[in-house]
């Protein structure tokens, strides 16, 4: 049998077309991902600049409070941020350094409103139901995705709910004092008002929680 010839030209152009091919995914691959970080730090410069915003509204309505409690732009702004948030963490991944800041001073800012409501909601006359979720990214709570979609539904069908969520193991002295004063120890947890509730909470459960609260 005769051998074939090798055409050392075509497995040149052959190889060459290869490497082309590998550097311009590598290229693209490059690109792509500078743009999704600098999208990403855009991200992150929104949510300082909105934090700093909330702070500022938050001593503006340390003046005349009635007017604040209920405000809808800062309760507005305070879930929008926790939504940005979110994605960010499903970009970064949930143990990024940035996130993980990021998240703990959310968190603080969400007291802040939290503590605020609390204090004036009596003496300015309003109805104000406010809950405080614990939750868990660490795969031991099964249950916990569904409660926040029930929150989720619950506050938008509710305008007199605030829905404060919070990472429990997240580590600050703020949100372990919380932590301490309500006996949470597990998630999900919810406090309602002044109580604790530990453990999933249907819809049923949590509106007949909720209608007996803003009707005390």
């Amino acid at each position: 049998m005769e051998r074939k010839k090798i055409n050392p030209k075509k497995y040149a152009l052959t190889l060459l077309i290869t490497m082309i091919l590998f550097i311009s995914g590598l290229v693209i691959g490059a690109t792509v991902s500078n743009i999704k970080l600098g999208k990403l730090d855009d991200l992150q410069q929104d949510i300082r600049t909105d934090t700093l915003d909330i702070e500022v509204q938050y001593r503006l309505f340390e003046e005349e409070p009635c007017r604040g409690i209920n405000s809808t732009p800062l309760t507005d702004q305070l879930y929008e941020l926790s939504l940005k948030l979110d994605f960010m963490e499903n970009s970064l991944g949930e143990d990024d350094p940035n996130v993980l800041r990021l998240k703990e001073y959310y968190g603080l800012l969400e007291l802040r409103h939290w503590v605020f409501v609390r204090k004036v909601g009596s003496s300015c006359n309003q109805t104000i139901v406010p809950i405080l979720y614990f939750y868990s990214n660490e795969g031991d709570c099964p249950k916990c995705e569904e409660q926040g979609f029930i929150l989720s539904y619950i506050r938008k069908t509710h305008p007199y709910i605030n829905v404060y969520s919070f990472d429990i193991n997240i580590d600050n002295g703020a949100l372990s004092t919380v932590k301490r004063i309500f006996k949470v120890k597990d998630t999900p947890t919810l406090v309602v008002v002044n109580s604790t509730y530990t453990g999933f909470q249907s819809k049923a459960v949590l509106k007949d929680i909720i209608e007996g609260r803003s009707s005390s």
